[in-house]
């Protein structure tokens, strides 16, 4: 079973050498030809990994001034949420007490009915 497993091994690593040994002769060839290309966006292999490492630095470049956003707004951001969440709770509250209706005399001479809220 051991001999087996090992085979396999070799016969991958085998492969995966001539796959290799492959691409570096097709390299040479796109390099040292003028009219052989390796598609019709990019000369070689080097040329591709060239664009991919730019479009990948400008990536990197996006990102970071993303987090730099991010980490300069977070105070602020949290702030507001804290407002809101007492806004929220102020509004409860205001509701609450218009449910129960009025705690004592709040009409005015002359009206009916006048119903306000006064917060100190």
């Amino acid at each position: 079973m051991k001999d087996e497993a090992k085979y396999h091994s070799l016969g991958i690593q085998s492969q995966i050498t001539e796959a290799m040994q492959s691409k570096m002769a097709n390299e040479v060839l796109f390099k040292s030809s003028a009219d052989k290309r390796m598609s019709s966006q990019y000369k070689s292999y080097a040329d591709l990994y060239k664009a991919k490492i730019a479009e990948l630095d400008t990536m990197i470049k996006e990102l970071k001034g993303q987090q730099k956003q991010v980490k300069e707004s977070a105070e602020q951001n949290s702030k507001q949420v804290i407002m809101f969440t007492n806004l929220k709770r102020l509004l409860e509250l205001k509701l609450k007490t218009v449910a129960k209706g009025p705690a004592g005399p709040v009409a005015e001479p002359g009206s009916e009915e006048y119903n306000r809220l006064v917060l100190s």
